[in-house]
């Protein structure tokens, strides 16, 4: 198996969990942006979404029980509704 980023402890072996959060928050630190890996797993799903990837792939990408889950995970929903809430107007 290929890793995006081994340890230079075990050389065969990828980093840890929380070796991936520190490097990943220290980054955003450098750029001023509050980031984890869990902030950029859902970016990957929404861009990825907005950008035409079947959303059934990111179902199984997520690991998902539902199309619905994996919407409501990328904040897809929250998105649409907002934009349908944003467009009406109540006339007083």
């Amino acid at each position: 198996m290929q890793y995006q980023i081994y340890s230079p402890k075990a050389k065969s072996k990828p980093i840890s969990r929380i070796q991936a959060h520190r490097i990943v928050a220290k980054a955003g630190e450098q750029v001023g942006l509050t980031l984890s890996c869990h902030s950029l797993r859902k970016t990957f799903g929404y861009m990825a979404y907005k950008n035409g990837v079947d959303l059934a792939l990111l179902q199984y990408i997520f690991n998902h029980s539902s199309q619905a889950v994996t919407l409501r995970y990328i904040g897809v929903t929250q998105d649409e509704a907002n934009k349908v809430t944003s467009t009406l107007s109540i006339g007083i």
